[in-house]
């Protein structure tokens, strides 16, 4: 099959949907002979930060060395960014081969796995088929029964848990925390972003039932230093940088824990057990490759500016806490009028983004995805109404918002563009829009 085919079927499969739960993904990876396992794996969770953390720990490891493949979900601009090694897409010609691989294995199984669950099994085949020395891997929705949960982190990093799809992973932080907690493995290390109570508690027991070691902001660690430069601006970010810096640390300790302990192999059982013992469970890394690897770290859409006249920045907020962080860089923006372009799935929060979003700009401009789960237009206009918005314009296709935007914003003005990654998909990317 051509690549044009290959994209075609693996995007057919979304009809299936969205079903949580690991059995499918488990008997696909155990067909293709357990990739998952040949490599050890940072997998990561969390509301908000999870790409961005992916990010920056994929480049701290390659800039120590290692071959790293990453697995991001969903794509921007096009599918291939998805699965990454050294931080280059993977090819088309490497797609086609993943999906030669995977879909045997489904079909033999008599299975329907979904678009997720596909592409998850493709990312790790190909790593495996790249020899990669860690896989780094973001978490799609919740944790426990997320198809990237095959993977069985060594380092398990948990960015935030914030109210989101609480149809399906509950109606409290607590709960959320629970299935994102998920992907905390028995023996592992946790790097933990979050710090309210309710769900701090719900995570570190989950800790202390698998005997985790834990590292958690605010306690162990904090945020990098404002004088580091970093690839993708805003201060949210120098805490994501700080999970990656921890979660690099004690995957690349692990590794070298568990080299050392081959090496003394059959030189005896106390040899072995001395020889890992003198291994610290976290590494040290030099300033100057931390300071460098955050430098390059980079994905679109992270308060990204795109124009100037007037200053156009997309970014990927798509709930109440991302949208309280993004208010807070909007504020230190000294430019007039701002315009917010808004697009959301009709799931989210809407109410809570407007509401928290509504003092910092001048006029919102509405859109609507082209994805049948998009909310519609008139419905977003009558929540903004009630939450206090007054200039309201409705232009539905997203390109043109952005550009009517604009206009109303004018050559000394601001334009956020925000509310969704499938609207900023539409609007940024070559590709299909897959809503996943």
């Amino acid at each position: 099959m051509d690549y044009e085919s290959t994209i075609s079927e693996i995007y057919s499969l979304a009809k299936f949907g969205t079903h949580l739960g690991l059995e499918r993904i488990s008997a696909i990876l155990s067909e293709l002979g357990n990739p998952q396992k040949k490599y050890p794996c940072i997998v990561v969770a969390g509301s908000n930060g999870k790409g961005s953390t992916v990010a920056f720990a994929s480049s701290i490891l390659q800039e120590c060395g290692y071959k790293v493949g990453s697995y991001y979900s969903p794509h921007i601009v096009e599918f291939c960014e998805r699965i990454q090694e050294n931080g280059t897409n993977i090819s088309q010609e490497s797609v086609c081969e993943a999906f030669e691989k995977v879909k045997p294995a489904y079909k033999k199984l008599g299975l329907q796995p979904t678009f997720f669950e596909v592409v998850t099994a493709m990312a790790f085949w190909h790593f495996a088929q790249q020899k990669v020395d860690f896989a780094v891997v973001e978490v799609g929705m919740g944790g426990r029964l997320d198809a990237a949960n095959a993977a069985e982190a060594k380092v398990a990093v948990i960015t935030s848990i914030d109210l989101e799809h609480t149809a399906i992973l509950g109606d409290t932080v607590e709960k959320i925390a629970g299935e994102k907690a998920g992907i905390i493995r028995q023996d592992c290390t946790a790097v933990i972003g979050e710090k309210k109570r309710g769900a701090l508690n719900a995570i570190m027991q989950k800790c202390h039932q698998q005997g985790a070691r834990t590292r958690v902001f605010g306690d162990d660690f904090e945020a990098v230093a404002a004088d580091w430069q970093l690839g993708m601006p805003g201060e949210l970010q120098r805490k994501n940088a700080a999970l990656a810096i921890e979660a690099a640390k004690a995957a690349i300790g692990w590794k070298e824990k568990e080299d050392a302990a081959q090496k003394a192999a059959g030189r005896g059982k106390a040899q072995v057990e001395s020889a890992g013992s003198k291994v610290a469970s976290c590494a040290e890394i030099p300033e100057a490759k931390l300071k460098s690897a955050l430098a390059k770290a980079h994905l679109a859409c992270r308060f990204e500016q795109i124009s100037e006249g007037p200053a156009t920045i997309l970014d990927v907020a798509h709930n109440p806490a991302a949208f309280e962080n993004l208010c807070g860089e909007v504020a230190k923006i000294k430019k007039s009028p701002k315009v917010l372009v808004f697009g959301a799935m009709e799931d989210k929060d809407i109410f809570s983004m407007l509401k928290v979003s509504g003092n910092s700009f001048d006029a919102l401009v509405l859109n609507q995805p082209s994805l049948d789960r998009a909310a519609k237009m008139d419905d977003v206009e009558q929540v903004a109404r009630v939450t206090g918005w007054i200039h309201i314009h409705h232009v539905g296709n997203v390109r043109d918002s952005v550009e009517e935007a604009r206009k109303l914003a004018g050559k000394g003005g601001l334009v956020i563009v925000a509310g969704s990654m499938y609207m900023l998909a539409e609007y940024f990317g070559k590709d299909k829009v897959i809503g996943m």
